[in-house]
């Protein structure tokens, strides 16, 4: 039979010492099914009750009830902790979900922002066209260019970006009541290049042959300027989506058209620039490319401009 008594040296200073003397010291048996009995307070001890959370005396506790009480104690405030976890795990959702709401609605009158600015556009030429003509007669003394150089010039001048978005708002008040983007071009382009600089020019920016004239293809800044006027002019009636390619197709015929004009105006002049017979150089096509890869680029950028102009 296992004996369940065990003796414990009764601690006191320095007990565990060398120098130490218990060997003869009483000693006391201790009972070790003490060790894992019912927790029952002593008297004068305070307790606290989980239910009102407030002190109490451990004399207003029954003794053999007061383990079974504590637990049931802690078993309810678990529950109650797992009970507001879940109702913040709830009210958590629900103002994820809202915040995401409200995060949609924001992007959508963002969007319907950004919608009624462009339908607005010819709304903002009108009420802003006496600004647009004031910047524009302000840095463009003389139109239309009458040489090449000048028209190089004229690009370059329209790296300023607020010419360039005024310009657009003038071109697109000025020439609204026309009916097609055919027209609509050729008007722009008439208003900045003379018939005789549309003739001593040529679209692309390599020699053919002879023709040794320069280029339009790489004035982007102008091109940007045309692209972005008649793509609100097409989008407002509704007729034609502009694309780079057509863009580049109605300036193309927008100088022929004015180069022939003007040949035929001056019969008597020398005149070796007539390139109605030319055939076109199928070896440049990846320098076209090219060029329209940059003006859509600059088209891009001066659209967001005027997108967002205000006074």
């Amino acid at each position: 039979m296992v004996n369940h008594d065990a003796v414990f040296p009764l601690l006191e200073e320095d007990w565990n010492l060398e120098n130490s003397d218990y060997r003869g010291r009483s000693v006391t048996p201790v009972d070790p099914t003490d060790w894992v009995g019912p927790i029952s307070p002593r008297q004068n001890d305070t307790l606290l009750d989980m239910d009102t959370l407030k002190l109490i005396a451990s004399d207003s506790v029954q003794q053999g009830t007061t383990d079974r009480t504590l637990m049931l104690c802690v078993l309810e405030c678990l529950q109650r902790i797992a009970g507001m976890q879940k109702t913040m795990n709830g009210i958590e959702t629900k103002l994820s979900e809202k915040f995401q709401s409200i995060i949609e609605k924001m992007c959508e009158l963002e969007n319907k922002i950004k919608e009624g600015r462009k339908l607005d556009v010819f709304k903002m030429a009108k009420e802003d066209f006496s600004h647009h003509k004031c910047v524009v007669e302000s840095h463009l003394k003389e139109l239309p260019e009458k040489s090449s150089p000048a028209m190089e010039a004229l690009n370059v001048t329209l790296r300023d970006e607020k010419l360039s978005v005024s310009l657009v708002f003038l071109f697109i008040q000025k020439f609204q009541t026309e009916k097609t983007v055919n027209s609509f071009l050729r008007l722009m382009f008439s208003c900045l290049i003379a018939d005789s600089t549309s003739n001593s020019m040529q679209w692309k920016m390599c020699p053919r042959g002879k023709d040794g004239r320069p280029g339009l293809a790489g004035l982007y800044h102008l091109l940007a300027v045309f692209g972005v006027s008649v793509s609100h002019f097409a989008k407002k009636k509704g007729c034609e989506v502009v694309k780079v390619a057509r863009l580049q197709q109605l300036v193309r015929d927008a100088r022929k058209v004015n180069s022939r004009v003007y040949r035929a105006n001056n019969p008597n002049e020398d005149l070796n620039n007539d390139d109605d017979g030319i055939v076109p150089d199928t070896t440049l096509n990846a320098i076209q490319d090219s060029d329209g890869v940059l003006t859509q680029e600059h088209i891009d950028q001066l659209n967001a401009a005027v997108n967002k102009f205000s006074l």
